[in-house]
């Protein structure tokens, strides 16, 4: 799922992204039998601009704000808690918080 919420007003601009997906099987082992899934994950990234004058800008943006860890896993099929036991990789990607100002001529 993704919700995505959007505003300008004035010299005021902002945005806010929300992305959601369920866990999914990414490759099936027919022998031996352990499958490779990975777990539900959550994202939000959001910027908030603003427009001093014709010719400066100012941009305050967050990417990963919810600190989202990518987590996939081994199941055995037998297991009700193989997340637990089979863990395979976990990647923590770094929230950003970014500060730009932007000139023109």
């Amino acid at each position: 799922y993704n919700l995505i919420g959007l505003y300008e007003k004035g010299g005021w601009s902002a945005r806010l992204a929300y992305n959601w997906r369920s866990g999914f099987l990414d490759t099936r082992q027919f022998n031996p039998g352990y499958d490779l899934r990975v777990r539900e994950t959550a994202q939000m990234d959001g910027s908030v601009s603003y427009k001093f004058n014709q010719n400066t800008t100012f941009t305050l943006e967050g990417n990963n704000l919810l600190d989202t860890r990518f987590k996939d896993y081994f199941d055995d099929g037998v297991s009700a808690n193989s997340k637990d036991i089979y863990p395979r990789d976990t990647r923590r990607y770094d929230r950003t918080i970014m500060f730009g100002v932007r000139f023109t001529m």
